[in-house]
This record gives structure tokens, sequence and C-alpha cells, in this order.
């Protein structure tokens, strides 16, 4: 009789980090260098992480966002991007020596900021109209 034949295990990437598997990559840190009501650059940042993890940017849905060559200076190691619409935005490093992954997000806005001015108006507007009411409620009762 035959000995069942099991298929490896598999570990699938994930963070690790409670692992203490040393070398690790960190959560990455991710910067807003700059922005413009058009478009903005941001830059993921990862520091003392053994072997170099492969960094990637991704939007919400997981789609990969085009980048420039990652710039690896050490254990440190950067990868900058830039986005041309309000997104939530992910930096993800994976190590795949470790099956390990870990990554950060940011939200980005991007277009003119009118919200705020949208509801300044209509709570002055209502105050006003506030106003108005009760200074003919005021009339009404002096009648």
């Amino acid at each position: 009789m035959a000995g069942r034949v099991h298929p490896p295990r598999v570990k699938r990437l994930k963070d690790r980090r409670k692992e203490n598997i040393q070398g690790a990559a960190p959560e990455p840190y991710i910067k807003l260098l700059k922005q413009t009501k058009d478009w903005a650059l941001l830059e993921c940042l990862v520091r003392g992480a053994s072997p170099t993890p492969k960094l990637q940017w991704q939007d919400s849905s997981g789609t990969i966002i085009h980048s420039e060559e990652p710039r690896v200076s050490g254990r440190e190691v950067s990868l900058q991007t830039t986005v041309n619409k309000s997104n939530v935005y992910r930096c993800v490093a994976t190590q795949d020596e470790f099956k390990h992954r870990i990554d950060a997000e940011i939200h980005v806005y991007l277009g003119d900021n009118q919200t705020g001015w949208i509801v300044a108006g209509v709570l002055g507007g209502l105050l006003i109209l506030a106003i108005i009411l009760l200074g003919i409620k005021h009339c009404h009762n002096k009648l």
C-alpha cells in the first residue's frame, strides 16, 4: 500500500515582523515630496532590511503604479512615483526569501480644494436664514 503524498507546505507572503526574522523589512515610510493641484510626487523608504526588499506602488484597487527605478544605498531602499489622480496609494515591500510582505498607505487628494469654501457658504447661508427667521418671529411676537 503506497503512502499518501502531501504537497509541500508553502508559506504565503504576509507581515512576518512578529516572527523576529533578522533583516525583515519594517513598515515603509511614505513621504509626500511635492504636490500641485494636478500631480503629487511620492516616495517610499525602507531602512534596515536585508536582503533588499522589492518595493512597488499600488493604487486602492491593487493596480501597480509605474515608478522610477529604486534607489539603493547600503541597507536603505527608496522608490518614487508621480500620481495624477486622487486615490489611496500603497507602498508594498516584499522579501521573497522570508515570504515577507508589508505595506503602508497614503491618501492623496488632487484638485482645487473648494470643499472648505462650499461648507463655509452653506453654513453662512443657514446662519443668515436663522437670523431672518428669528427676526420675523420676534416681529410677530410684538404684534
